[in-house]
């Protein structure tokens, strides 16, 4: 499956980690400029839906279950979002 908004990931300083979801519709980017970023693949725009910029360093990893976004950081913590709103559980 070809996903216009992953050639954004070239426009960030640098990407650590990426993840989509079971259905391949959407994809998160966790990267070195401490956000977690989300796309949206069926409607093939190159701006996020969601930006997620809590953390305090670099986000190095990331998790997606069918309901939440799970991240962790180099400041030591692990985040938990709800995917369909994008906010800190």
């Amino acid at each position: 499956m070809s996903c216009t908004c992953c050639t954004n990931f070239l426009l960030f300083d640098q990407v650590n980690a990426v993840k989509f979801n079971e259905y391949a519709s959407v994809v998160v980017s966790a990267g070195y400029d401490r956000s977690l970023r989300a796309w949206d693949c069926r409607s093939h725009s190159t701006e996020p839906i969601q930006i997620m910029d809590t953390f305090l360093d670099s986000v190095m990893s990331v998790c997606l279950t069918k309901t939440e976004i799970i991240a962790g950081s180099v400041d030591g913590t692990v985040r938990t979002f709800d995917i369909r709103m994008g906010r800190y559980v």
